[in-house]
């Protein structure tokens, strides 16, 4: 398994912005955090679904391709017992302790029959958009030490207000809701982060695919390795990719 990537990347990121300690979260289908202590990326997860699921109910009950500007879960409210069923569904995964690589199969499949009725939909939205926020705070259990302050947030998860307005709130420890087994969790999550609390959008955010593609082959060209077993769990510090050779010399009507 090699997810999370782009962890090294994140930190060659900081480096050149001089921030050497902060936590980069990644809001794709499936997220992911990285740590960056000193420079370095020490620690870095899949931490579960963020726009998967949102994308799953639009499409399924709409003719959208997504919740435009969290248009349809703005109107909605918490649903709990909806809320409850999906951290049950993922919990194996959501408590496994890093380093771990996700993939929506985990969580998925499972949860079809909890979102039949479109008549709840913008409910159904706001609900699992309010869980993505929630997963972000909740993963920072497995950091070890103090918490740092510092969170740069990149990936289109971001664009949807509710899921930024919701990691916003939960790490101010403004939380509209914690499920009550986990508030001791929250509380010594909030006793070890640092302050004051700087939450940003990422200044390359979206061209973040780009740049990892880049500095992944500078450090192949280089021998230089990419990930590490703190990462994905690898057995040693592994240089990844391979060398392709290209016929330039064909037509390029040859080419598909």
């Amino acid at each position: 398994e090699g997810a999370p990537l782009i962890p090294p990347l994140n930190a060659f990121i900081a480096r050149q912005e001089k921030c050497p300690n902060r936590i980069d979260i990644n809001a794709g289908n499936t997220s992911n955090l990285c740590l960056i202590c000193n420079g370095e990326a020490v620690a870095g997860w899949d931490i579960g679904p963020c726009n998967e699921y949102l994308d799953y109910l639009v499409r399924r009950h709409t003719d959208l391709p997504f919740d435009i500007d969290g248009q349809i879960a703005g109107c909605g409210s918490l649903n709990k017992m909806l809320f409850r069923q999906l951290f049950e569904i993922g919990a194996d995964f959501y408590t496994m302790p890093p380093p771990r690589s996700g993939d929506p199969a985990y969580y998925h499949t499972k949860e079809i029959t909890l979102f039949q009725d479109k008549t709840q939909l913008s409910d159904n939205l706001y609900t699992v958009a309010y869980f993505a926020g929630y997963l972000f705070v909740y993963a920072l259990q497995f950091i070890k030490g103090e918490i740092p302050a510092t969170f740069s947030l990149f990936g289109g998860g971001w664009k949807h207000p509710i899921i930024r307005q919701s990691l916003d709130n939960i790490l101010r420890q403004n939380a509209s809701f914690i499920l009550p087994e986990h508030k001791e969790i929250f509380k010594t999550i909030y006793q070890r982060l640092g302050t004051p609390l700087n939450i940003a959008v990422h200044p390359y955010g979206q061209w973040m695919e780009s740049l990892l593609w880049a500095r992944m082959g500078y450090c192949f060209d280089q021998r230089i390795p990419w990930t590490t077993p703190a990462l994905t769990g690898c057995k040693k510090p592994t240089i990844c990719g391979i060398e392709a050779v290209s016929d330039l010399n064909r037509p390029t009507n040859d080419y598909d």
